[in-house]
């Protein structure tokens, strides 16, 4: 019986020393010309970093940015932001909590920070041709997070929401 177990022990130990280990999946942060989303799915028009008007229901004043334009992605603590437009690109990340300016810098092609705190952090990008694109997120990246709507539990991942069991809702 000692050896059988023995045994079994083995080839655990095997197959766990097999197994690849597992990276820290990237998050796609999403931008969007001319306004940005907060956490909670509402759309803010942005004159200047602390005036926010709300858009009205069934209207928006946001158009998603071209991933083959501008991506910002967040693995771990690192934060991605990679551009492929002509000229130099502004970019200012701020800590949305606590309106403290992290990073405001120029860059060609790629960037990559450090992110040390935990926040609700606000992405600007701008373009040399004067448009200005905004993202939102959260470090640690989570998993998802509860809402409630009309009575019903969702989890919300990113931009995806899905029902209980797992399904995709929207």
């Amino acid at each position: 019986m000692k050896r059988l177990y023995s045994v079994i022990l083995t080839i655990v130990c095997v197959i766990c020393a097999a197994l690849p280990v597992r990276a820290e999946m990237p998050v796609d942060i999403p931008l969007y010309f001319g306004g940005y989303k907060t956490l909670d799915g509402s759309t803010y028009s942005v004159v200047t970093a602390t005036t926010q008007t709300e858009d009205s229901p069934g209207s928006s004043t946001v158009d998603p940015v071209d991933p083959n334009q501008a991506k910002v992605e967040l693995t771990g603590s690192t934060l991605v932001v990679d551009e492929y437009v002509e000229g130099n690109v502004e970019v200012m990340i701020k800590n949305f909590e606590l309106g403290e300016t992290i990073l405001y810098t120029c860059f060609d092609q790629s960037l990559a920070i450090q992110l040390n705190d935990t926040a609700t952090y606000l992405i600007i990008l701008r373009f040399s041709d004067a448009r200005m694109a905004y993202g939102m997120f959260s470090y640690p990246a989570s998993l998802g997070r509860k809402e409630m709507k009309n009575g019903q539990l969702y989890i919300r991942r990113g931009n995806s929401i899905y029902a209980l069991p797992g399904t995709k809702v929207k």
